[in-house]
């Protein structure tokens, strides 16, 4: 693994903020959100790996899982308006939390965030955003306007959903619509302009061999927040979290059980 902590973390250590940080306070929440075509299920084998005092929490977008009678989300808008209502109840006991998007989920949590502090919600200690360029480097593809054979081969390509799979016609009936979906969430995204920063720290994953992330960038994800940023690779592509699913787990559970809360 490769780690690299931002100079900020330091400057945070001096004045008021070594006060906030003497009062010790643990996370007891992890919050998560998948990729395009992901559902809560993606993350049910990481509860075996946290400690007893860590809930693992994803939350389910519409139209699949136990939501698939629901109608899938027409943009990121609906999509946020969705997850916050969500988690609503999940912060009543004000337990402090991070929250954790993957791909697509990363954009989401980043913007549920954002939401999260407009309506002076619980927030969360920690952004830990995976596999997501930050949001002002969009990407010029329009893969949900593929056909389907190509946007089939193109899912392919990124792993995540063994091809198999892909290839049964009863699956990706039921598939194909929610990853095209999701991708039309994420390709039409549109960042807001003079947002204020998030008042969080963020933390930052990627797989080594990733192609769709420049990771020469993804420390960038640290302008968007005012607290301590951490940039950590792990050996595997895109879904390097589903190849070592235990490594990424024991990590976070490992990193979060030290992040100071705000």
């Amino acid at each position: 693994m490769q780690s690299n902590i931002d100079s900020r973390e330091y400057v945070h250590l001096l004045g008021d903020e070594m006060e906030r940080r003497d009062i010790h306070m643990s996370i007891g929440k992890l919050i998560c959100i998948a990729h395009a075509g992901g559902s809560a299920s993606s993350y049910l084998r990481w509860s075996r790996y946290f400690d007893a005092n860590m809930k693992v929490v994803p939350l389910e977008y519409a139209g699949r899982g136990v939501r698939s009678s629901e109608k899938l989300y027409n943009n990121m808008n609906e999509a946020v308006a969705d997850l916050v209502d969500e988690l609503k109840p999940h912060l009543a006991d004000g337990i402090p939390y991070a929250l954790f998007g993957h791909s697509l989920g990363a954009l989401a949590a980043y913007e549920l965030a954002c939401e999260l502090q407009k309506s002076h919600l619980l927030m969360p200690t920690i952004l830990v955003v995976s596999g997501r360029n930050p949001p002002h480097m969009r990407s010029t593809k329009k893969r949900h306007e593929l056909p389907e054979a190509e946007f089939r081969e193109e899912l392919i390509t990124m792993g995540g959903t063994p091809s198999e799979l892909l290839q049964d016609k009863s699956f990706a009936e039921y598939f194909i619509p929610i990853a095209r979906s999701d991708f039309k969430l994420a390709e039409t995204y549109q960042l807001q302009s003079a947002r204020p920063k998030l008042h969080t720290n963020v933390g930052i994953l990627n797989g080594m061999a990733d192609e769709w992330v420049d990771l020469e960038h993804a420390d960038k994800w640290g302008d968007y927040c005012e607290g301590i940023v951490w940039n950590e690779q792990f050996p595997g592509g895109h879904f390097y979290l589903h190849e070592s699913p235990e490594q990424v787990a024991l990590f976070l559970n490992r990193r979060l059980a030290q992040q100071p809360v705000w």
